[in-house]
């Protein structure tokens, strides 16, 4: 990367990898990213990166650009070094983009998501899938029904955080009575 001049580039990655970033158990097999700094000097760092580590040639995926929502993709810095930046798309950007794929292998990080940002119903999601189609239009029966699945399973695991905390109170205030 030493040959990429004295600007560093930036890549915003979007999908799996972003979501490494924000739940601990998740896996992906490639990184996505929607940024347009994948020039000849990048694409070479990243074979070279393949090839030492065993991993498929193309592990980095600038062809999601075609997966980008209208909404602002708010990046956060989640490496920074002398020739490279890599930013990972906000939550917002995120949600949007898994609610309008509407595909159940995302159902896990949508959650999250929607938990992460405090979604408080099914017409929140749907007006964030709203602002997320381009070009504008409403969302198909499938996004809907999606949404309201996201939702429903968020709000239920709200409840169960909410028991498990509400039990360890009360475990603690027990030990502290005897």
């Amino acid at each position: 990367m030493e040959a990429l001049g004295s600007e560093p580039s930036r890549l915003i990655v979007i999908g799996g990898a972003s979501m490494l970033t924000r739940m601990a158990a998740r896996v992906t097999g490639d990184v996505d990213v929607i940024s347009e700094g994948m020039d000849s000097t990048i694409r070479q760092a990243a074979r070279t990166v393949a090839g030492r580590h065993n991993l498929a040639p193309d592990w980095i995926n600038d062809g999601a650009k075609g997966l980008a929502v209208g909404i602002e993709v708010e990046p956060e810095t989640i490496f920074k070094g002398s020739h490279l930046i890599v930013e990972s798309a906000g939550p917002r950007y995120l949600l949007a983009m898994k609610l309008a794929a509407a595909r159940p292998e995302d159902a896990a990080d949508a959650i999250h998501l929607a938990r992460e940002l405090r979604i408080g119903s099914t017409e929140e999601l749907l007006d964030l899938v709203e602002q997320a189609l381009h070009p504008p239009r409403q969302p198909t029966p499938k996004m809907a029904y999606w949404a309201e699945e996201i939702f429903v399973r968020a709000r239920r695991w709200r409840h169960l955080w909410l028991a498990r905390q509400a039990l360890a109170r009360l475990r603690t205030n027990l030990r502290f009575d005897r």
